[in-house]
């Protein structure tokens, strides 16, 4: 987050962010800043996404956006981020979050690249070997298990 004019500006260097999610990208700022209670509309937000493939990665949808607008809240907020809690879900305008697909793969990858906890969207809990998997509501319930 940069001195600017509201601007939300996605770094895509190695990354494709379809339609949909970069509209869940603007969703989640305007989440984060209703739950911080923080004018941003003297920032730029810049929003960068690291992958470790070569080549270019393809995001679809908007179930990244819960983690955008956690991760935007813990930078207003000034709060550190769990690293060893991963979460899916798109993120509506009343704070909740709704399903996404896919959840059973997501859940693997989170285990497999040393995730202790998953979140999904409430009605999405599955079983998987070695990784605790928690179903939350609302961005405010991820809170608690994501931020210091």
């Amino acid at each position: 987050m940069v001195s600017g004019e509201g601007r939300i500006l996605l770094d895509m260097k190695k990354t494709y962010l379809d339609e949909s999610a970069q509209i869940s990208t603007c969703k989640a700022v305007k989440v984060a800043q209703n739950i911080t209670q923080t004018n941003l509309s003297d920032k730029n937000i810049i929003i960068s996404f690291e992958v470790n493939e070569s080549g270019k990665t393809q995001i679809e949808g908007g179930s990244g956006g819960a983690a955008i607008c956690l991760a935007l809240v813990s930078l207003i907020q000034e709060r550190a981020l769990n690293k060893s809690v991963l979460i899916t879900g798109c993120v509506k305008n009343d704070h909740s979050i709704s399903k996404v697909l896919e959840v059973k793969e997501k859940a693997r990858c989170a285990r497999n690249n040393g995730c202790v906890l998953f979140l999904v969207p409430r009605g999405q809990k599955l079983n998987i070997s070695d990784l605790n998997v928690k179903e939350v509501s609302r961005i405010e319930d991820a809170m608690k298990y994501i931020l210091y």
